[in-house]
């Protein structure tokens, strides 16, 4: 496998994902934090394929591809809330599904690890990177729409557009 994932066994500590992206090239944007596209698309790829999701479900490489480049576009580029962090939360889920597995806990059905893979993988995607204290203090617009839970409600749609205050639309399509 020619991924950053070539160990034989996982260690729930030790996993793979944020030695691949990891630049220590400070930029003004913050991007340094977010990883590689590329980086980021090889690991949940990976993570996908060898779990056996892609196959299971009949998802095309290209589709799951396109699917995993939206996700990294969803992210933004800030010190934490970031794709190279949803990228090792994936890592880290797999990994203990990898456990779980092995000690015989279970049994997951396929739409269920594919779950929890999917709100690993995009649990922050959108995320402004402030907390909800901020977005009242500054009165943001999210705060109008829903004065609690702001970051929450930011992010509780994914796929049908609730990033449209950040030029960000579209669905997620990954099952078809």
């Amino acid at each position: 496998m020619d991924t950053c994932l070539r160990h034989a066994s996982y260690d729930p500590w030790q996993f793979p994902s944020a030695q691949c992206s990891i630049t220590d090239t400070p930029s003004p944007d913050g991007s340094q934090f977010h990883g590689s596209a590329e980086d980021f698309r090889r690991v949940t790829l990976s993570v996908f394929n060898e779990a056996g999701l892609l196959r299971h479900f009949n998802v095309p490489e290209a589709r799951a591809t396109r699917f995993f480049d939206r996700v990294y576009e969803l992210y933004g580029a800030n010190p934490y809330h970031n794709a190279l962090h949803g990228q090792d939360v994936l890592s880290a889920a797999h990994c203990l599904m990898q456990q779980l597995r092995k000690l015989r806990h279970g049994p997951f059905t396929p739409l269920e690890v594919l779950a929890l893979y999917v709100a690993a993988l995009g649990h922050d995607a959108g995320h402004f990177g402030v907390n909800n204290a901020y977005l009242v203090n500054s009165r943001h617009a999210l705060y109008k729409k829903s004065p609690t839970s702001t970051p929450e409600l930011s992010r509780s749609n994914p796929g049908g557009g609730s990033y449209a205050s950040r030029g960000r639309t579209g669905r997620l399509p990954l099952l078809g």
